[in-house]
């Protein structure tokens, strides 16, 4: 079953030329795969007060064109499959009929409690009903980062009480902030990302209160990690493009 999500375009969401933020619409299709859970019959309270809940562990989002002040956008998203651990989710995104993005995503099942990954219930995939189109990358479960760049240069980023959700975790949404931060400081302010391959490792201790995310050059991209100065918390890939 496919799932339609509408969110309309604030203005404290775009940057100088009144365009969405790369977190913001990062952020909006994690509000819509939290809205089909919802339909699905699974409460993100519940599921959190529980101590058991989907994670993000991987994300391949392309961004045709970024959508503007006002613009009401509207997001489609389906499970592609539950199996295991391990759960596949596609989204698409709409204005008026034009496709601005697409973007394929795996998730894991945690148990928050016991600080452990563990196998999703198998009556999951009947509510969530799966559908099998893919809207961007089939093979993303086979991609993996690179955890060991020759970093060229890096920013550093301090960390905010605000980067923190309902679980006492910095979301991962924060991270593509993170990111995008630096590319803005480091590449150029006249650059954007038109496409984010990111893949998460261990989880940002609240006691640091600084990443540093570093790029290496890569043919028409960028490998970038996001790391404090003991442990790598994620790493990927972007594409730039000016404008």
């Amino acid at each position: 079953m496919k799932i339609k999500f509408i969110h309309t375009i604030n203005y404290f969401e775009t940057g100088l030329d009144y365009k969405a933020k790369l977190p913001v619409l990062f952020q909006q299709l994690q509000n819509a795969a939290v809205f089909h859970s919802e339909k699905a019959g699974y409460r993100m309270d519940s599921l959190i007060q529980s101590g058991q809940g989907w994670v993000l562990n991987k994300m391949d989002m392309q961004v045709f064109r970024y959508p503007e002040y006002k613009e009401t956008i509207e997001i489609v998203t389906w499970s592609r499959s539950i199996k295991g651990v391990k759960a596949k989710r596609e989204f698409q995104v709409y204005v008026d009929g034009e496709k601005l993005i697409s973007a394929s995503s795996i998730w894991v099942f945690v148990d928050s409690i016991r600080m452990k990954i563990i196998k999703a219930p198998e009556e999951m995939e009947n509510h969530y009903t799966s559908e099998p189109e893919v809207a961007l990358n089939e093979n993303l479960d086979q991609w993996r980062a690179n955890r060991y760049l020759t970093v060229e240069f890096q920013n550093h980023i301090s960390t905010r009480i605000s980067d923190y959700d309902a679980m006492g975790h910095i979301n991962n949404t924060v991270y593509v902030d993170f990111l995008e931060t630096a590319v803005n400081r480091e590449i150029g302010k006249s650059t954007r990302i038109s496409e984010v391959k990111i893949q998460y490792f261990k989880e940002l201790n609240p006691a640091k209160h600084w990443v540093n995310v570093g790029f290496q050059k890569s043919e028409n991209q960028y490998l970038f990690s996001i790391s404090d100065d003991q442990d790598l918390h994620a790493a990927g890939e972007v594409v730039l493009v000016d404008f």
